[in-house]
């Protein structure tokens, strides 16, 4: 049997980058998490004053070095667990947690990919990670997946070609590549098993004066849910309905394409 792995992105173009504060508590937020799954991190990145964002030993020099600065100046910071003895930590991690800030269109991307063998897809601990990580600071929306390992879930949310992406993937990646932070809070990038959404995208017109608001709660295969301490609403969908669900908005103004 195929194993899978998940991955979830979340988004923010609107609160000011997350300072050393921010990275701090992510900091602690990603070894809570792991913790929390048993699962032991190997190694971790930051793209900061000293540091070049390469993957490094665990609680080598590098990392006292940066806790002790506080995170002051950082940009990415990445932590993953691989399996023992790994020589290639950033192709064969079964974890990674990440929190990035792109200056330029002042993007900040949180990712976290884990292998489902640690933690069910939409179970309990899954629910449990996407709220703590919701509540770490404001974002704009987010969404979540699972596939198979093969197809490295991670690339998808963080938006990587690996190479095998058929004609048709390629043109939706270079689609949201090309798109706008506008564009992207207020449209989606695809019909995914977990979207958060706010309040633009809910509004957005699906055709005939709908809202999307109004067909995810006629919609059979979906459910819209509020979330504590936050203004996003998770819409889930089946995964049964998605491929139905993504039929019905492909020609939509509520999808980037």
């Amino acid at each position: 049997m195929e194993e899978n792995a998940w991955a979830l992105a979340l988004f923010s173009y609107s609160v000011p980058p997350p300072g050393a504060e921010g990275f701090g508590q992510f900091f602690d937020l990603a070894l809570s998490t792991f913790q929390d799954l048993g699962i032991k991190p190997t190694y971790f990145a930051a793209d900061g004053p000293q540091d070049t964002g390469d993957l490094v030993p665990f609680s080598g020099a590098a990392q006292i070095r940066l806790s002790q600065a506080g995170f002051a100046g950082i940009r990415t910071l990445a932590v993953v667990a691989n399996p023992e003895g790994s020589k290639q930590p950033g192709y064969d991690a079964f974890a990674h947690i990440g929190l990035a800030h792109i200056a330029n269109i002042s993007e900040s991307l949180l990712t976290l990919s884990i292998e489902e063998r640690f933690a069910d897809f939409g179970g309990p601990q899954f629910k449990r990670i996407l709220a703590s990580l919701v509540a770490l600071q404001k974002w704009d929306f987010g969404y979540a997946l699972c596939q198979p390992i093969k197809k490295k879930p991670l690339f998808h949310v963080l938006g990587l070609d690996d190479g095998k992406l058929t004609p048709a993937e390629s043109k939706l990646l270079n689609a949201w590549y090309a798109s706008s932070p506008s564009d992207r809070v207020r449209k989606l990038r695809d019909v995914y098993p977990f979207y958060l959404v706010n309040d633009q995208q809910l509004a957005a017109k699906v055709g005939g004066g709908t809202s999307l608001r109004e067909f995810i709660q006629e919609d059979r295969g979906s459910t819209l849910q509020s979330l504590d301490d936050s203004d996003l609403r998770l819409w889930s969908v089946d995964s049964a309905s998605l491929a139905e669900v993504r039929a019905k908005l492909v020609f939509s103004d509520v999808l980037i394409r």
